[in-house]
């Protein structure tokens, strides 16, 4: 029971502001929930996080693998493991009752930004980032050469890094998609297990605590926030740009040379008078529409012309000149 005397008013407002350090997030709730250290003697292994509508992020765990640190400030220096920090609110001052309203993560986070950028960032150093000049989408490979943002390193068989790191092409991709509402009827524990053992999960092998996470949301996992069908796409990868349209590949630009397939139409969308091509010398004209037809607006097709004719001129070039050389012989 809480008294309303001054000294308990002013003991909660003391309280009201809690600073941790992540253990792990999972994003399979409805909200947000974190596992912090900092409040976990007190016996809250999770603690509900609150997001601005519109961004959702979930963050890396704690580096397992390092000691001391504990991400830094906030006097967490005797936790093992660099780690992401946040901040929550104890409601009313009642430590039963945090919410973490911010995370921010000094292992990974771009620095010297001018004021009035932003940038939507992750830890390998894709993102999109606002500045004055311009928007940049960006994404990057990981040549395994360990020097990429964030890059998973490999080890040698004494458990030491190699300098090296596990090679990972990437590319940019915008889409229009087809995908299917996200469940989110609430289930009892029970039921939100079975759905993780639908997916394949094997629940015999989960410690206590991660069983614990799997009951208190369906299967959010597997689902594919990048859409389940792509309509329409242009991907950016490190050596191609590529235009996809219902599953299909229709274009695309690699090693200097530009492909298309299906009717193309230049200078005008109602461009409808086939190109003349040479093809192979035989003045043959391309197909007048279709896959392949390349069209352009023009008063009349009209015959060949000269550009057209070029591999002829020269070939009657040389046949008079071959005529000459047999009368000179005469």
């Amino acid at each position: 029971m809480n008294r309303n005397s001054l000294s308990e008013m002013s003991g909660r407002v003391m309280h009201q502001i809690v600073r941790l350090s992540l253990n792990k997030g999972n994003d399979n709730p409805m909200m947000q929930e974190m596992s912090f250290d900092g409040m976990v003697k007190e016996g809250r292994k999770i603690v509900e996080r609150m997001q601005s509508f519109g961004m959702s992020s979930i963050p890396l765990p704690r580096d397992e693998d390092q000691k001391g640190g504990g991400g830094g400030g906030g006097g967490m220096a005797n936790i093992k493991g660099a780690a992401a920090e946040g901040i929550a609110l104890l409601m009313g001052g009642q430590r039963n009752h945090p919410v973490v309203i911010a995370v921010d993560d000094r292992r990974h986070r771009p620095m010297g930004m001018k004021p009035g950028e932003s940038f939507q960032y992750d830890h390998q150093g894709q993102g999109t980032l606002i500045r004055k000049a311009a928007t940049f989408i960006m994404s990057l490979d990981d040549d395994g050469d360990g020097k990429a943002p964030g890059g998973k390193m490999l080890r040698d068989a004494e458990g030491r890094e190699t300098g090296k790191s596990e090679k990972q092409e990437r590319f940019v991709s915008v889409r229009h998609v087809v995908k299917k509402k996200q469940d989110r009827e609430k289930k009892t524990p029970e039921q939100n297990l079975k759905t993780w053992a639908d997916a394949g999960w094997d629940l015999s092998r989960l410690s206590p605590d991660e069983l614990a996470e799997k009951a208190s949301a369906p299967n959010h996992e597997d689902y594919k926030h990048e859409g389940d069908e792509v309509n329409n796409e242009m991907k950016i990868s490190k050596k191609r740009i590529e235009f996809n349209s219902g599953g299909k590949t229709v274009g695309y630009y690699e090693g200097g040379k530009w492909v298309f397939i299906g009717e193309i139409h230049l200078g005008e969308e109602g461009a409808d008078h086939p190109v003349y091509g040479v093809n192979g010398g035989k003045g043959m004209t391309t197909k007048k529409s279709g896959a392949g037809a390349v069209l352009v607006k023009a008063p009349l097709p009209g015959p060949p012309t000269s550009l057209d004719m070029q591999p002829f001129d020269a070939r009657i070039a040389a046949l008079e000149a071959r005529i000459a050389a047999l009368e000179a012989r005469r």
